[in-house]
């Protein structure tokens, strides 16, 4: 008998939040992990560096037994602290589970998602299976989750029932943990990582790509029980390695997956798409390597926790796709010119880009990141463009002024700060970050409060640490009170004219100063 009657799922989730919790009862974020085998995860447990090696305290895995078409659904686990070996190769009987020496993305998601959310217990949900495509003329002799793929006999069993199986074998377990208390499951998130095999028939499957994810992440949510769950999107990426028909693609019609992928988060605003795939190395031409493995999941905890934030505070972030040519423009630059050695990296918004830094701090080794009226969501999207290739020996940010032009709250910009340094921190670890205080400007005179409230935040935030500097330009450009001088500004009361950026300049000067043999402007 079929799984796919969702209100025989929805009733056991429904048991495990009745009643109100007892003293030492637990609430865990619940999170879903799906997909095909770049989810199931080919890294190696031996290449894990000492501190993924042990198990996560405080996180727990219910990881379904993966099955092939037909048959009875499966969904076997348990529940259990999660630790390395829940990649490929992984199995469970209903009894006793077998480890592989292999991993995925669920240690680093997991571990970054505590680093973000230092307070929450989680609990992950995985089922996922190598080869499985969504359109069932792509099945192949892997399966398929399309709901309604006819099966054998009466059965018409697939990948979604299996994933059915799995939410309703691991939600009817009342204590999840062990400590004989009832637990409350609150669904959090869903992380998707499958596309490859819908990819590599003809381009009128992979044509039909985005609206078959469409629909079977709209099952997903209806299958947890919430409309708008957050829902971010793995971009498959193609090693190049085709030796068969050598064209240099293995997947022959990824570029039209690709684009079906952005079109669907673009048009859903709960729904997120992580690029830094085409990044990855791999250990075979289907498949990333360790660190790629550990550097995904990260991204998708990143990817999960801004979409949160996101809907908590009702603003969305602008698409970042408006500065596609920008980025181009930096990379086309880097490609011709080579990347600096350890420089001064300015990045954020136009009042970064207009700035002379290469003039204000002559002598020292300095990067112009900033583009277009980048809010910190932006930056966030193209930090890999931006910052992560260039290695620098300190950061200067400008961005939150436009953050507060479009209307998010103070702490919503602090919590993009405090993802931003998370981010930095992944791959410069000791690189200090200054924050430039959001300036007061003419035209924007009247959001003034706002954003004195956030540079507050941000200060009171970085006198916490000992890797950020708050830097103060707000003060002295309100020397005389009320509204800034007009000649800090240009003809558009917002942009900074030269006096305007000379008073920056003696701010940051002797900040800067430390990193190069520039003495600090007068």
């Amino acid at each position: 008998m079929t799984l796919k009657c969702v209100p025989c799922l929805l009733g056991s989730l429904a048991v495990i939040a009745l009643g109100p919790p007892t003293v030492d009862a637990a609430t865990y974020d619940l999170y879903y992990l799906g997909g095909q085998s770049n989810m199931d995860g080919y890294g190696n447990v031996a290449d894990l560096p000492a501190e993924l090696q042990g198990t996560v305290e405080g996180v727990m895995i219910f990881h379904g037994n993966p099955a092939p078409d037909s048959g009875p659904a499966d969904g076997r686990g348990a529940w259990a602290e999660l630790r390395p070996g829940h990649g490929a190769g992984y199995e469970h009987d209903g009894e006793t589970p077998r480890y592989s020496d292999r991993f995925g993305v669920e240690l680093t998601f997991a571990r970054t998602l505590r680093e973000l959310e230092p307070e929450a217990r989680i609990a992950l949900v995985k089922y996922s299976r190598g080869g499985t495509s969504i359109d069932r003329a792509a099945a192949g002799t892997f399966g398929c989750w399309d709901p309604d793929l006819p099966g054998d006999g009466d059965a018409g069993v697939n990948q979604y029932d299996h994933f059915l199986a799995t939410v309703r074998n691991a939600t009817v377990v009342r204590d999840i943990d062990g400590d004989g208390e009832a637990d409350t499951l609150v669904p959090r998130g869903i992380v998707w990582m499958q596309g490859e095999s819908d990819a590599a028939y003809t381009r009128s499957i992979a044509e039909q790509y985005g609206d078959h994810l469409r629909r079977l992440m709209d099952l997903v949510r209806a299958a947890l029980r919430v409309d708008d769950l957050p829902v971010v999107v793995g971009r498959i990426s193609d090693s190049g390695h085709d030796e068969e028909e050598g064209d240099g693609k293995v997947w022959n019609h990824g570029d039209v997956v690709r684009a079906a992928q952005a079109s669907y988060v673009f048009r859903d605003r709960h729904a997120a798409l992580v690029t830094s795939t085409d990044d990855y190395a791999y250990s075979d031409k289907w498949h990333y390597d360790s660190a790629g493995f550990m550097d995904l999941g990260r991204e998708f905890a990143t990817a999960i926790h801004r979409l949160r934030v996101t809907a908590a505070s009702g603003v969305s972030d602008p698409d970042p796709r408006r500065y596609e040519n920008e980025i181009a423009a930096f990379t086309e630059w880097d490609a011709k010119n080579g990347l600096p050695e350890a420089p001064v990296l300015f990045v954020g918004s136009s009042s970064i880009r207009h700035w002379s830094t290469a003039s204000s701090f002559p002598g020292c080794e300095v990067l112009n990141r900033g583009f277009g009226g980048a809010q910190i969501s932006d930056v966030l999207h193209y930090y890999r463009e931006v910052v992560g290739r260039y290695h620098p020996s300190a950061i200067v940010v400008y961005a939150g002024d436009n953050d507060v032009w479009e209307g998010k709250s103070p702490s919503r910009i602090l919590n993009d700060l405090e993802t931003f340094v998370q981010t930095v921190r992944r791959d410069q670890p000791s690189a200090p970050i200054y924050f430039i205080a959001i300036k007061p400007s003419l035209r924007r005179w009247g959001f003034w409060k706002t954003m004195e409230e956030t540079n507050a935040l941000v200060r009171a935030w970085a006198e916490s640490r000992d890797d950020v500097v708050y830097v103060d330009v707000a003060t002295p450009m309100l020397e005389g009170g009320g509204p800034p001088p007009r000649e800090l500004f240009v003809e558009d009361g917002l942009h900074l004219s030269e006096r305007g950026y000379a008073v920056w300049d003696s701010v940051l000067g002797p900040h800067v100063a430390t990193f190069c043999s520039a003495a600090a402007p007068e």
